[in-house]
């Protein structure tokens, strides 16, 4: 991989050379750990309407017109992250990305510089129509996602950046947002738009932005060259420009600044958490959580890996889809140190979460074999060593600092997890948990009637 890592002083810019078949790849990750609290529940919002708003000297419907005639699309999204070393280490950010032909790239960064400087959230109508649009989008998915808003709910008070993922894209932000398309205060939304539109576009100092450039060797330069001067329009740091780039092949501790070591979050997590809600769905979607704390980079990580892969296949297909009539179910578990049991569109629920726990009582018993541990492995690694597309590779580090010796010291340890293994990581972390919490979304008549 050829990427060097450029500083216009402050600000990281990693340009990496790949054979992108004419084609100029943005990416931005704006950290947003400072923002207020009253004003993180808008964020995902903000980054919906962002791109949609028109600026001050264009109107939003020119301004699609143009930028549907030079990219791909310009998009924005709210995310938190869990750094790949630490659990209770997490980065909320802002993340930007476009695409356009290599000789559009000085008009896709005129288009980002111009939302920058300029970005209209005043406009009440088209406001107002994005929101119920969104509301509704949101209110739609839960019936066709049930399972992924189920893990989100459950995961949500065991690590800090399962959190605000929660409360970004799960029930929280679908609820969220049906209240204030209900509303009639239009003014205070638009007046919290504008705060978060001024820390995150223009006063936001206290934090390290981080950029990256995927192009062909003779775009490149042209490339690189609109990126220094959309920063610096942009004025994202008060020195940038006053130096010549400084150009080196690694990012550094201080280009992740941003990230917020939650010390008092871990002794907060509850024991056992139980939450059911209560929606007008003919089907349940289920999830158990636990917190292992057990991040990428741990020694356990691989193996707790494995035995999900191993508990979905051997056990846990037969007796929630097989047996139990659901559409799907399984385990998995993350690079933040949750250990995820779901299930989709199941008549059943607290029968469902029983399987969960008899699933560890598979592992615990050591119910497989050589073979089974092989084919859980191949599966594994069909996944991580799948190809990766010119426009993607190197965000591993760009994202979270995640460089390939980490990467493949995590591929060493799975490809060497035994039996033994297996069953003393079931032991350790799932037998008797710190910390777990279940969840239930479906209809209350069905909860009440298989918990009689």
């Amino acid at each position: 991989m050829m990427y060097l890592v450029q500083r216009l002083d402050e600000t990281p810019v990693i340009t990496c050379v790949q054979p992108t078949n004419g084609v100029t790849y943005f990416n931005a990750v704006l950290p947003v750990n400072g923002l207020r609290g009253d004003l993180m529940p808008y964020l995902p919002l903000f980054c919906e309407v962002f791109t949609q708003m028109g600026t001050h000297t264009t109107d939003y419907v020119t301004f699609s017109q143009r930028e549907d005639l030079v990219t791909g699309g310009l998009s924005a999204s709210a995310t938190s992250s869990c750094f790949y070393g630490d659990s209770m280490t997490s980065e909320t950010s802002v993340r930007l990305s476009s695409h356009c032909l290599d000789r559009n790239v000085s008009s896709m960064f005129d288009l980002w510089g111009e939302l920058f400087r300029e970005v209209n959230m005043n406009d009440t109508t088209r406001l107002q129509t994005l929101i119920r649009q969104r509301a509704q989008e949101l209110a739609n998915s839960v019936s066709f996602s049930g399972h992924l808003f189920a893990m989100k709910s459950a995961a949500r008070p065991l690590a800090p950046s399962a959190g605000y993922s929660e409360q970004f894209g799960g029930l929280t932000q679908v609820n969220f947002m049906k209240q204030i398309a209900d509303s009639d205060d239009i003014d205070d939304i638009i007046m919290k738009l504008n705060e978060i539109a001024l820390y995150v576009l223009r006063n936001n100092k206290d934090a390290v932005s981080r950029f990256a450039l995927h192009a062909t060797p003779h775009a490149m330069s042209e490339a690189t060259t609109s990126l220094t001067k959309f920063v610096e329009n942009i004025q994202l740091s008060d020195v940038v420009g006053k130096n010549e780039p400084l150009v080196t092949n690694s990012l550094n501790e201080e280009d992740f600044c941003s990230r917020v070591k939650w010390n008092d979050f871990e002794s907060s997590i509850p024991v056992s958490n139980r939450t059911f809600h209560d929606l007008p769905l003919p089907v349940n979607f289920t999830s158990m959580c636990i917190a292992t704390n057990t991040p990428y980079s741990h020694a356990d990580n691989p193996a707790l890996r494995l035995l999900a892969r191993l508990i979905t296949t051997k056990f846990l297909h037969k007796q929630i889809r097989e047996k139990g009539g659901a559409y799907g179910g399984g385990a998995k578990h993350g690079d933040d140190g949750i250990f995820r049991f779901y299930s989709y569109r199941d008549p059943n629920n607290w029968k469902t979460i029983q399987a969960f726990k008899d699933g560890v009582k598979w592992a615990l018993n050591g119910d497989f074999d050589q073979e089974n541990i092989d084919e859980a492995k191949l599966a594994i690694f069909q996944s991580i060593d799948s190809p990766v597309s010119p426009c993607n590779r190197g965000l591993n580090i760009f994202n979270s600092g995640l460089y390939d010796v980490t990467i493949q010291q995590h591929r060493d340890r799975l490809l060497d997890v035994a039996k033994d293994e297996l069953v003393d990581v079931a032991m350790k972390y799932l037998k008797e948990p710190k910390a777990s919490s279940v969840v239930i979304i479906g209809p209350q008549e069905k909860s009440m009637r298989n918990t009689s």
